[in-house]
């Protein structure tokens, strides 16, 4: 680990990386314990996840949390607390969304 925290470090003093970028790849290495968790899910794992609330870990930095059902047809949503909308405040758990998802952690439900 230590070796790749060395790397991405060289990468910031390099010009390669950005900070930001640098931070998201240091607590993507962090997190890396988390995604051994039965609540917690990654990649298309979120389509199958449980209904719940749960803290959704963006890939752009921050966390939210939301709650995540299902629509008639099967469909998932996800509607965070922290957003603001004038109209339906849920984002459809499609390939679009999880792509800006890190990793999603049950908090209650199931």
């Amino acid at each position: 680990m230590k070796e790749k925290m060395y790397k991405i470090l060289l990468g910031v003093d390099d010009g390669n990386l950005t900070p930001e970028e640098a931070q998201t790849e240091l607590l993507g290495l962090f997190s890396v314990t988390h995604r051994t968790s039965p609540n917690t899910y990654v990649g298309d794992d979120m389509k199958n996840c449980k209904l719940g609330l749960y803290e959704v870990f963006w890939k752009s930095g921050g966390s939210s949390i939301a709650s995540i059902g299902n629509m008639h047809n099967g469909v998932r949503w996800v509607a965070p607390t922290n957003w603001t909308s004038e109209s339906d405040p849920t984002g459809r758990l499609d390939d679009k969304m999880i792509d800006s998802i890190e990793r999603i952690v049950l908090l209650y439900g199931g």
